[in-house]
């Protein structure tokens, strides 16, 4: 793991230093950067001249007022930062997939999280996923060790970390509930599993209510964490959208509460006052269409990572490369994301149930769930991939047991076996077609992207 740490390391910095002198783009980082600016100048959770916000969750630009504030407003101290902290991210994994499956198996996830390149990546943007990454296995990890241990501090700090998780993207905070019949099921005493449950929610009530009590305060109403959900929701149900970011739906709306013209906390609450009224209004107004989103969206969560060449390169970020090498970087940058999903799904089809499996399993449930049910990109799917790396790299060694229970003597085995080959199959085959329609749909795009002058296609994100 050592080695593994180095090598994502080096990889890393090489990258941050190679971009050293390079800005930040998209409206986030910009964001991310003046809170975190505002909190060093002690000006409190501020931007855009010193408005107040509840807008972001508090802690990623907290963690950022703590970079800024020994090396000053400095871009490359951050993403040397996180380039540390995201190589703990393979040493995590292995920890993950060692109380998964064997260590063969967590020593290859480890080493593909390592080589990731959408987590090379990363590190160079001001971006909340540079904690979350790290935060949500090892809240998962916590949890295992604590339902095995019986320990009351265990719980009590998987409370702490999943409150901090909720501090850096609220979206987490639903996983809380789902936790409780997990404890449920695989506790002997039902008393215990409420009792484990309440030492887990306290410290996330003691983190999390304060901010709470904050952003009510400023709003006159109750707000938790972010008050992004308005703006997300009716992005996510727009009747012109497809229930993801849509930078031409996001500007209009932006425009029509005038957040650009004349920036104040009032346009803050209209926003999300004004996105949550008529997000929940279209769905009702079209259930058809409503439903049609769910699955566009659970579609769109799935997709490839392509949207970082899409973007950054047709707005010139990189200059202009040679056409012929653009096609192996989209290779490298999508193509993991094929080969992991695509192994994991017969490393957990064929895999029995074990708790601590169990709770991957909710965990990826309410990611997905939680996102189709608002509004789902590409990258939000990046939170799973480390655990996924586990179940891929068992999944590719698995095929010698698979084979050996279609000759095994018990007919109940192999008629088992064959309905999860069957259903693997299945997974398989709708990935795949899914991916085939992304690649049709956004066929004209990668063309002018290829051809000479892509750079300057000037792709919206």
């Amino acid at each position: 793991m050592a080695a593994v740490f180095l090598v994502a390391l080096t990889l890393r910095l090489i990258l941050v230093l190679l971009t050293i002198d390079l800005g930040i783009a998209l409206d986030d980082m910009f964001q991310y950067d003046a809170l975190a600016e505002s909190i060093r100048l002690g000006q409190g959770f501020t931007w855009y001249g010193g408005i107040p916000t509840a807008a972001r969750a508090p802690l990623y630009p907290l963690f950022l007022a703590v970079i800024y504030t020994p090396f000053g407003r400095s871009f490359a101290a951050a993403r040397i930062a996180q380039a540390l902290l995201g190589s703990l991210l393979p040493v995590l994994t292995y920890a993950v997939g060692r109380r998964l499956f064997d260590q063969q198996a967590s020593v290859i996830a480890s080493w593909v999280v390592a080589l990731y390149p959408m987590f090379l990546l990363y590190p160079l943007g001001l971006a909340t996923e540079n904690l979350f990454f790290l935060l949500v296995p090892l809240t998962a990890l916590c949890l295992m060790r604590a339902a095995e241990t019986s320990s009351g501090l265990q719980y009590m700090l998987s409370g702490v970390l999943l409150g901090l998780t909720i501090l850096t993207r609220s979206v987490i905070g639903g996983l809380l509930a789902l936790i409780l019949p997990w404890m449920w099921y695989y506790t002997a005493s039902k008393r215990e599993a409420i009792k484990n449950w309440l030492l887990i929610l306290l410290p996330v009530l003691a983190l999390t209510i304060p901010w709470s009590i904050r952003n009510s305060l400023l709003y006159s109403r109750p707000v938790f964490v972010e008050s992004s959900l308005g703006f997300n929701l009716y992005l996510g149900y727009h009747p012109e959208g497809s229930g993801t970011f849509d930078s031409d739906i996001a500007v209009a709306f932006l425009q029509r509460v005038g957040a650009f013209d004349a920036p104040s906390l009032e346009t803050e609450k209209t926003a999300d006052e004004l996105g949550m009224k008529e997000g929940l209004q279209f769905a009702r107004e079209d259930p058809a269409r409503a439903a049609w989103l769910l699955l566009s969206k659970l579609s769109h969560f799935m997709r490839l990572d392509k949207r970082v060449l899409l973007y950054f390169y047709s707005n010139n970020f990189l200059g202009e490369l040679p056409s012929q090498s653009l096609a192996p970087i989209f290779l490298v940058i999508c193509l993991p994301w094929v080969v992991v999903l695509l192994l994991s799904v017969p490393g957990m089809v064929l895999s029995d149930l074990t708790r601590d499996r169990a709770l991957v399993y909710l965990l990826f449930a309410y990611l997905v769930g939680i996102h189709v049910v608002i509004m789902a990109e590409p990258r939000f799917h990046l939170v799973m991939v480390p655990m996924l790396a586990v179940f891929a790299a068992h999944g590719a060694m698995i095929w010698s047991r698979v084979r050996s229970d279609f000759s095994s003597a018990d007919e109940a085995l192999r008629r088992s076996t064959r309905w999860r080959v069957v259903l693997t199959t299945v997974v398989v085959a709708l990935l795949l077609v899914n991916w085939s329609h992304e690649l049709i749909s956004d066929l004209d795009k990668l063309r002018l992207l290829f051809s000479p002058g892509g750079n300057l296609a000037r792709f919206t994100y």
